[in-house]
């Protein structure tokens, strides 16, 4: 399985509100200023904590789950297709939430995949903005999780997520948490179901 989340705040001051939160949280919690929150490797209290704070405040998630047991196309196979497609999707599940929005995306996988990534982003957004004159995305930036309370928000929210299809346990005690922020979470594919064709750049988790 893979996933990918993307959240959306309605707006910057309440994105600032949950970000001074965070700060707060981890002084409550004596952690270092520059302990970075991810899901894979913080302990269940802790992951339990972020989410409470983080339950709050006013945003929504979107999220795209894959069963990558279930892929038959040969498109998968191409260098950087899987990723392009699944952040497509995520961002896809929050379309109709963008107005003016600046899309920040988690600078992973090196320069050129940034670069890529960021280049189908923004294709994608001139296809959404076309026809009605408004401008759904504003513009498009990659930061470091380790400095971003929002990106470690996205990737929290992902973990949530992804932990729910599992066997384990505590398999939907994290995404309870959040649950209703919840705005879409899509599962694909369905095992007659092809990839559908999107937009081919020329040359990614939190929206706010």
């Amino acid at each position: 399985m893979f996933a990918i989340a993307a959240v959306h705040f309605e707006s910057s001051q309440e994105a600032e509100r949950f970000n001074q939160a965070i700060d707060d949280l981890r002084k409550e919690l004596k952690l270092s200023p520059h302990k970075e929150f991810h899901f894979s490797n913080d302990k269940p209290t802790l992951k339990i904590a972020f989410l409470q704070c983080a339950a709050q405040f006013d945003f929504v998630y979107g999220a795209f789950v894959l069963d990558k047991t279930l892929l038959t196309d040969p498109s998968f196979k191409q260098q950087n297709y899987l990723y392009k497609f699944a952040v497509q999707k995520a961002f896809e599940s929050l379309e109709g939430l963008w107005n003016n929005t600046t899309i920040v995306f988690d600078r992973c996988g090196g320069h050129e995949f940034t670069k890529v990534l960021k280049n189908h982003i923004r294709l994608l957004s001139r296809e959404w903005s076309s026809g009605d004159g408004r401008v759904r995305i504003k513009d498009v930036k990659s930061a470091q999780a380790h400095k971003s309370n929002l990106l470690q928000l996205a990737d929290m929210t992902c973990g949530a997520v992804f932990r729910s299809y599992s066997s384990k346990n505590d398999a939907l005690e994290f995404r309870d948490i959040i649950r209703n922020k919840e705005h879409c979470v899509q599962i694909w594919p369905d095992k007659q179901e092809n990839p559908p064709p999107y937009p081919e750049s020329s040359g990614t988790r939190t929206i706010r």
